[in-house]
Order: C-alpha cells, then sequence, then structure tokens
C-alpha cells in the first residue's frame, strides 16, 4: 500500500454519521459520481470553505457536455489527461492538489 493510500485511509473526513458508524455505507472518494443526485464528489477547499455551494458542484451531465465540446472541437494535446481541458475538473483536481496532495511528504523508494 502506497503513502498516498495510507494516509487518504486514516485522514479522510468522515462527515455522515451513518457512514462513521455503519460499515454499509461508503464514503464518496474524490470525483466520483453520487448515484442519486448525479453531482461530482468534490473536494471543500479549507482555506475558502464559506464559498462552498452545492449549487456550484458540477454534475454528470455539465462533464458530458463540456468534454463533447473539447473532443468535437479537436483542439486539445492528446498527450495531455483530457481532464485537464475540462473547467469543471480542472478547478476541482487543482484544489484537491493544492488542499491535500501537496501536503503530503514524497518518499523515494529503494530498488
Amino acid at each position: 500500500m502506497n503513502l498516498y493510500n495510507i494516509v487518504l485511509h486514516y485522514t479522510f473526513p468522515r462527515l455522515d454519521v451513518e457512514v462513521t458508524r455503519c460499515q454499509n455505507h461508503l464514503l464518496k472518494g474524490p470525483f466520483c459520481i453520487h448515484p442519486k443526485t448525479g453531482k461530482l464528489c468534490v473536494p471543500i477547499d479549507p482555506d475558502n470553505q464559506n464559498d462552498f455551494s452545492l449549487n456550484k458542484v458540477p454534475t454528470l451531465f455539465t462533464l458530458e457536455k463540456e468534454l463533447n465540446m473539447i473532443l468535437s472541437d479537436k483542439k486539445y494535446n492528446k498527450n495531455m489527461p483530457l481532464w485537464k481541458y475540462v473547467p469543471s475538473m480542472k478547478r476541482e483536481i487543482e484544489i484537491f492538489c493544492r488542499c491535500f496532495l501537496n501536503h503530503i511528504p514524497r518518499v523515494a523508494v529503494s530498488s
């Protein structure tokens, strides 16, 4: 198990009582789609948590629409991850990297 998985396992917040208490409820991981609402599960920026609004959270429909526009324009670099061109994904991933991943120390792996 790598360091990222260990840190996320032990430090990811349990905000829902049922998620914490019952094993049959799963905490949604970042960037998965919520099955009932169709909304993207996004990280909340701790420095700007008052600016968070569920109405601004991208939905599966929004992501599909943005992705289809990008693919039809064919103005993307095929060597770059496609999500970097999707405006709603780009912003959310930047928040995730800045607020969470950048704080995990890198460990050199010797072979």
